[in-house]
C-alpha cells in the first residue's frame, strides 16, 4: 500500500513537471521616445494577435505604478500582445508583443510609446 502511493505521489508530480509546473508572470516597463518612464499608461494584454488587432478578448489589463512598469501573472509560456497608450501616446507603430515567456528566469520587456 505504502509503494502504491509513493508511486502515485511520483506520477503526479512529474505530470505536474511536464505540464509546466508554476505558471509564467511578466514585467512590462514603458517609457516615452525620451527613455522616460511613463506613469499610469493603460496595459492591455491579449493572447493572440488577432484578438489584439480586434480589440477583443484581453485577458488582463492594468496601469503602469510611479516607477512606470506593470506586472501580469498567472501566464502561460508563450508570446502575448500588448496594446499601450496614454493620451495621444501608444506602442502601436512600435513593439506589440512579447518574447515567449518562460517559468524560469525573468520576462521584463520595455516598450516604447510615442
Amino acid at each position: 500500500m505504502r509503494t502504491l502511493l509513493l508511486i502515485l505521489v511520483a506520477f503526479s508530480m512529474s505530470s505536474f513537471m511536464i505540464q509546466g509546473g508554476k505558471p509564467a508572470k511578466v514585467k512590462i516597463v514603458v517609457i516615452d521616445e525620451n527613455s522616460l518612464i511613463v506613469e499610469g499608461a493603460s496595459v492591455t494584454i491579449y493572447e493572440n494577435a488577432e484578438d489584439y488587432k480586434k480589440e477583443q478578448n484581453p485577458i488582463a489589463m492594468s496601469k503602469t505604478n510611479e516607477k512606470g512598469f506593470v506586472q501580469f501573472k498567472n501566464l502561460k509560456e508563450k508570446v502575448y500582445y500588448l496594446h499601450i497608450e496614454k493620451g495621444d501616446l501608444n506602442n502601436n507603430r512600435g513593439n506589440v508583443k512579447t518574447g515567449k515567456l518562460e517559468t524560469k528566469g525573468k520576462n521584463r520587456f520595455e516598450i516604447m510609446i510615442n
